[in-house]
């Protein structure tokens, strides 16, 4: 936009005049600069990939303008969180939809009211925030009641302890388990202690399935980032096509530690597979031919404990095939990173129109904050260069 220092009829304006446009000229600049310096970002990938995770980080980490403490609904979610994760073990014990085989048994009899108690107080719960009604007028009781919030802790820790259950956790891979359930397992009787005064650690670490689309902003280093995350469940992919203007990039989210685990809304299903053909999907769409991606490849702290035990090789080998690498970290990061580029190495073969689309990768761990925090510092400088390709000033 242009502004003149003279009027309709020839004469110069005063000097306020000119003071008052040179000032409107500084106004319109700086808010050209904020245009181009705002970062939209689509974050996308199966379900339990770690998307919404990711975001809460970045939120705890840059302050966000919608992060905020919710005590009472933060506690009921680490409670329904540890109902049905000790819930989906039980279920498992007594030969529910994803049944054991060889089955596991309790190591102390003395502990199946215990375990009754968790299936009947889990029946019916999932992480889904649709289930959010049912899990208030479950769970509201331990909220507020120490008696029975302490029967709670003491079922966890006595299951929890039992070899039984351990073992059972140890398969379960066989089976749906949040990756949290560990960490709140053995953090439960703390956080009662502290009467649920939670970390910023316990608030990453919470599983809430996401349903629908969801923005959240921050600020880096004076650049405004905008992430769209889409609920990664199949019957949210549907909405993903909504989304998929005015992006900059697609920050694509893997498991990588879900390479001999199902999906959850289908027990028949890879995970890791199943993020393969997405990925593949979304790197041909038209829409998002001349969009760059970044590739996450998350979870490698489950990633490395599973690669730790005997024989984990062969057992990713299980599951694919043509992974010929050792017991080890490295292989397996390698191996599954070469699925991914031979995807794009694809495309790029094929067809001149894939030659402004980059691929980018980092291995990442959601619930490691320096981890996200220096992989979000080292693509920093990318996103803005892919911002001001797309708006044609480089």
């Amino acid at each position: 936009m242009a502004c003149f220092c003279r009027d309709d009829y020839g004469f110069d304006e005063d000097p306020e005049a000119r003071q008052r446009d040179r000032e409107l000229s500084r106004e319109l600049k700086a808010d050209a600069k904020s245009q181009r310096c705002h970062v939209r970002l689509l974050l996308l990938g199966a379900g339990e990939s770690g998307k919404s995770t990711i975001i809460r980080q970045l939120q705890i980490i840059h302050g966000g303008d919608d992060f905020h403490f919710d005590q009472d609904s933060y506690t009921l979610d680490i409670l329904r969180n540890v109902a049905v994760n000790m819930g989906e073990i039980a279920a498992a014990m007594a030969g529910g939809r994803a049944p054991l085989e060889p089955a596991v048994t309790l190591a102390s009899p003395e502990n199946d009211a215990h375990l009754q108690y968790l299936r009947t107080l889990s029946d019916g719960m999932s992480d889904n925030a649709r289930d959010r009604e049912l899990c208030v007028e479950r769970l509201m009781p331990l909220r507020t009641d120490s008696e029975q919030r302490e029967r709670f802790v003491q079922a966890i820790e006595a299951l929890w302890a039992d070899e039984g259950v351990r073992a059972a956790f140890e398969r379960s891979s066989e089976y749906q388990l949040s990756d949290n359930a560990a960490y709140f397992f053995d953090r439960l009787r703390s956080l009662q202690e502290l009467n649920f005064r939670y970390s910023n650690d316990d608030v990453v670490r919470l599983r809430n399935q996401t349903s629908g689309i969801s923005e959240s902003t921050f600020e880096m280093k004076g650049h405004r980032f905008r992430l769209v995350d889409v609920g990664g469940q199949r019957q949210e992919r549907p909405k993903w096509i909504q989304c998929f203007t005015d992006v900059t990039a697609v920050i694509w989210v893997a498991s990588s530690s879900g390479y001999d685990l199902t999906l959850r809304e289908d027990n028949k299903s890879n995970r890791l597979r199943e993020s393969l053909s997405l990925f593949e999907g979304m790197w041909k769409n038209r829409f998002l031919r001349n969009v760059s991606v970044i590739l996450f490849l998350n979870k490698q702290d489950m990633l490395e404990l599973k690669m730790q035990r005997s024989g984990a090789g062969g057992r990713l080998k299980q599951f694919f095939p043509e992974y010929n690498g050792e017991d080890n970290l490295d292989s397996a990061r390698k191996f599954i990173l070469k699925q991914f580029e031979d995807i794009r190495d694809a495309y790029d073969s094929r067809s001149e129109s894939f030659k402004f689309k980059t691929l980018y990768t980092h291995f990442t761990c959601a619930v490691d904050k320096n981890n996200i925090e220096r992989v979000f510092e080292a693509s920093r400088d990318i996103l803005i260069r892919l911002s001001l390709q797309r708006m044609a000033i480089l």
